[in-house]
């Protein structure tokens, strides 16, 4: 089958909503390649992608020393 590929671009903001700063302001790219042919390999290429950037960032949210 095609090897299809997925790049994936995602914006992280995160901002105290009492005073509008900015805590973590972040731009996170992946890549995910699927191996199956036509509309089943984008799809699984771009799930993938969307997965990945989203463990990512809850990973890096998780690392942020945040006021209680």
């Amino acid at each position: 089958g095609l090897q299809m590929k997925s790049t994936l671009v995602t914006a992280w903001k995160l901002t105290h909503t009492s005073d509008g700063k900015v805590v973590s302001d972040e731009l996170i790219e992946k890549t995910h390649e699927a191996s199956r042919g036509s509309f089943v390999g984008i799809r699984t290429a771009v799930e993938g992608a969307v997965r990945k950037s989203i463990e990512e960032g809850i990973q890096k949210l998780s690392r942020l020393k945040l006021l209680k």
